[in-house]
């Protein structure tokens, strides 16, 4: 993050997060976003707001007797714009600290699947999971936030 004025900072963030399963389903999701911050007032207050790209991948296996198991996935992929507030402590050596809360709103997301309509059950599946955290508005919570100011 870079601190343009004692007003107004901005940055850039990669996020990904490790494969993990749940239920049935395993899924990944990485995302690319840049960040605006206004300090209104002196201190370490802030409005923010932050926009980006996110892709969630999940994939599931069903049994289709007689075939057997087939593995099929399905992507989700989102634009959003997430306003928020929050603190920034920064040391005069740029460690920072800090904290915030907003809301992610969907700006345009697609949905995708390999899934056949033979296994509706898998893909209701699949594409319950992607609207919940891909394609619907979500509420952000970062409680603690480590960076370096520039």
């Amino acid at each position: 993050m870079v601190k343009a004025s004692r007003y107004v900072a901005f940055g850039a963030e990669a996020s990904m997060a490790p494969e993990i399963g749940v239920s049935s389903v395993q899924g990944s999701l990485y995302g690319v976003a840049g960040d605006l911050r206004l300090f209104p007032v002196p201190g370490p207050f802030f409005i923010g707001v932050r926009g980006g790209y996110q892709r969630m991948t999940l994939r599931t296996s069903v049994a289709l007797p007689p075939l057997g198991a087939r593995t099929d996935a399905a992507f989700a992929e989102t634009t959003y714009v997430n306003p928020r507030l929050g603190v920034l402590w920064t040391h005069r050596s740029g460690f920072s600290l800090g904290a915030d809360v907003g809301v992610q709103i969907p700006i345009t997301s697609r949905y995708t699947s390999t899934v056949p309509k033979e296994a509706a059950e898998a893909d209701a599946i699949l594409s319950k999971v992607a609207s919940t955290f891909g394609n619907g508005v979500t509420p952000t919570v970062d409680l603690l936030r480590v960076g370096f100011l520039f």
